[in-house]
């Protein structure tokens, strides 16, 4: 008869100096010009030197918190066992940064964002060098802060293959139209002509948010008004007719149809130094003409006069719209003001735009003040 084994199964026993000197090689993987104060907190207690392996970003947040931050209730969590998510909870460091390896840290990690969405893409497009991690962990806690968690992942996706000066050049205006690609009941949504989708290239996304600035200009400019002094007045001259483009969707119709900027001139128009006009054959738009004057030219002239895409005009186009002018008394042709006084935005206007996206982000941001301005939304 064999006699009984009773002798527990083997553990796998790791002795202490082999522990000690696995963490102490972990540790090494930090940039030595952060790594002093990571080293003095990971002596403080063995599951705190423990992070360098389960967790990094923890490791170094809590040795390197950013400004206003107290890491002492996370490192006392970590030392009482707690688990990693609810130590992560309290220092403020995402979970998706426990693939993040010790060298990508190099200053105090800004606030980010920690959703499901984003643990399972965001992953896959961290930074890949340490000289540009630092600068990749600003933008995507800016993007995230000001636009939406997919828009953070894009940004992620395209900082991490390279430099993308110019998206951090507008990432304030491209994480604003990310933000209202993704909000259809807001009026600000309903001014954008292409939104925002991860699939679009860096270019394409600027061109796209470049183009939903203008609209709103024109939209701030000019709102529900109506251009009652267009300085002449319509009529058919040679077959050709002009008409005036009086108020904010008329200006976008044309500018759609005829392929260009006029989009841009709302603020002329308010000043009184610019009235557009639509020329049409058989019904059928042919061109775009503006009229304009300046303060040392007050009396009306045709300042440009276009066709599609911008092409030159036909000579009798040309001559008719003059003819057309020149029917026109010359005090009747001429605006009594030619001072151009400022023009200042509409309070309501600005505040019903921007108002749900206030709202969402339970703040007013410095770059987009509650008082109208023509300035801080054209530096975005």
């Amino acid at each position: 008869m064999h006699a009984l084994d009773l002798r527990a199964p083997a553990e796998v026993f790791v002795p202490r100096r082999a522990h000690s000197d696995l963490t102490e090689q972990r540790l090494r993987d930090y940039r030595p010009e952060v790594l002093g104060p990571v080293k003095a907190l990971a002596r403080r207690h063995t599951r705190l030197a423990d992070l360098a392996s389960s967790f990094p970003a923890l490791l170094f947040a809590l040795a390197h918190p950013r400004e206003g931050t107290d890491p002492e209730p996370a490192i006392r969590a970590v030392i009482a066992g707690e688990t990693l998510g609810q130590a992560a909870r309290l220092a403020g460091v995402p979970l998706w940064l426990r693939r993040a390896g010790p060298k990508l840290f190099t200053a105090p990690l800004p606030a980010l964002p920690d959703t499901t969405f984003l643990r399972r893409t965001i992953v896959n497009h961290l930074p890949r060098h340490a000289q540009q991690s630092a600068s990749w962990f600003e933008i995507i806690s800016a993007a995230a802060r000001e636009g939406t968690d997919e828009f953070a992942v894009w940004c992620a996706r395209h900082l991490a293959r390279s430099r993308q000066k110019k998206l951090v050049h507008r990432l304030r205006l491209l994480s604003l139209w990310a933000w209202y690609s993704a909000q259809p009941d807001a009026r600000g949504h309903a001014l954008i002509e292409r939104p925002f989708e991860s699939n679009l290239t860096v270019a394409s996304a600027i061109m796209s948010a470049e183009k939903w600035q203008i609209e709103v200009m024109l939209h701030l400019d000019l709102g529900g008004a109506t251009i009652d002094d267009n300085w002449v007045a319509p009529a058919i001259v040679d077959g050709y007719e002009f008409k005036p483009l009086r108020n904010e969707r008329a200006i976008r119709k044309e500018a759609r149809e005829m392929q260009n900027c006029l989009r841009t001139y709302g603020y002329a128009v308010v000043m009184g130094r610019v009235r557009l006009w639509s020329v049409r054959k058989d019904g059928a738009r042919v061109a775009t003409l503006s009229l304009g004057r300046s303060s040392s030219l007050p009396l009306v002239s045709i300042t440009e006069m276009k066709g599609v895409r911008n092409k030159a005009v036909p000579h009798e186009m040309l001559r008719a719209a003059q003819r057309w002018l020149f029917t026109h008394m010359l005090p009747e042709a001429e605006p009594q003001n030619a001072q151009f006084p400022a023009v200042e935005l509409s309070r309501d206007s600005w505040t019903a735009l921007w108002k749900p996206y206030w709202l969402a982000k339970q703040r007013v941001p410095d770059w987009l003040p509650l008082t109208p301005s023509r300035g801080a939304f054209g530096r975005l």
